[in-house]
């Protein structure tokens, strides 16, 4: 409440994040600072998706948004 973009997380996202981020390699290639783009191009996975993945991360603390 009261932020711009308010995120709701459940288990699901969350195993789904987690899944998605090992099962494409992301979290491999956030071993240096690494746009979504950058992170769309490496992988092979489309921005959109990365976006979303991101998100969760970082609502849970395991990456961080600069």
């Amino acid at each position: 409440t009261g932020t711009a973009k308010s995120i709701t997380i459940n288990k699901v996202w969350v195993s789904g994040a987690i899944g998605e981020a090992f099962g494409t390699g992301m979290f491999e290639q956030l071993g240096v600072p690494r746009t979504a783009d950058e992170l769309s191009r490496a992988t092979s996975v489309p921005v959109n998706l990365i976006a979303g993945v991101l998100d969760v991360l970082v609502e849970l603390g395991l990456v961080v948004k600069s």
